[in-house]
């Protein structure tokens, strides 16, 4: 009988290793890319859907399978159900957490997730998409009118409106503004003078290569806010350092 059990109890775990792991096999490639992860406070998310999926199904599975038991049809589908349920909930809140966009604003890039914004508000095309996509980065720029900039800032001061970086009819091509963007970059020298900075940041450029070649901005999640390389000659992201910049927030230009 123990091997019985154990043998439903496996392929139970087979089907849900499957399941669990085309999703997040997805989801770490297309909506949570690189770092993005990390920086999104995905992990405990994920925990949570693998000891539901592939622990406590397959050991429900184990305790309540017996051949020639009656209702076992129904006893395994319902635990089937409470499995694609508790799939279906982490599935939802992973999409409505997925970064849909990374912009830049003021001094510092944010990740914009999937329910803080419409696309379908932006004014350029290429920022017009659906919300199933990955993230795509941007550049939020204040408005030229004053008075419309004035309002921005009091309706977000008094009402708690959405700032610049989260509407997306503000939302400019980030390559057009490379040059704002590196300007703002991090003072490396400062970085190099903390002992609690200066292991992260050679680890970078022992990795990397020369400093000059990187700006090096701040990155807010909704997990953990860290520094951001971007390469100068393509503007594209290479990778983060695990230090909080706000943390140092004088060695900031």
């Amino acid at each position: 009988m123990f091997k019985t059990k154990l043998k439903a109890s496996f392929y139970h775990l087979l089907i849900s290793i499957g399941v669990v792991g085309s999703l997040l096999t997805f989801v770490f490639l297309y909506w949570y890319p690189g770092v993005l992860a990390e920086i999104s406070g995905l992990t405990q998310i994920v925990v949570i859907m693998i000891v539901i999926d592939l622990v406590l199904g397959p050991l429900l599975t184990f305790v309540v399978y017996r051949p020639g038991k009656p209702k076992l049809a129904f006893d395994l589908a319902m635990i089937g159900l409470f499995q694609i349920i508790a799939l279906g909930y982490a599935t939802l809140t992973i999409y409505e957490g997925h970064p849909l966009y990374i912009t830049y604003a003021t001094d510092r890039f944010v990740v914009v997730t999937a329910n803080e914004v419409d696309p379908q508000q932006a004014t350029h095309q290429a920022f017009r998409k659906s919300r199933l996509t990955g993230p795509t980065l941007a550049f939020a720029k204040q408005p030229d009118d004053t008075k419309e900039a004035e309002k921005i800032m009091f309706d977000v001061l008094t009402r708690g409106a959405p700032d610049i970086d989260k509407r997306p009819r503000l939302y400019e091509p980030i390559n057009k503004h490379l040059e704002t963007v590196f300007s703002r970059s991090i003072n490396t020298e400062k970085l190099l003078a903390h002992e609690d900075t200066k292991r992260e940041f050679m680890a970078f450029i022992d990795k990397y290569g020369d400093e000059k070649n990187f700006a090096f901005l701040p990155l807010t999640g909704p997990g953990k806010d860290v520094i951001w390389a971007l390469n100068r000659k393509t503007g594209k992201p290479v990778d983060i350092i695990n230090v909080n910049p706000w943390a140092m927030v004088a060695n900031i230009h």
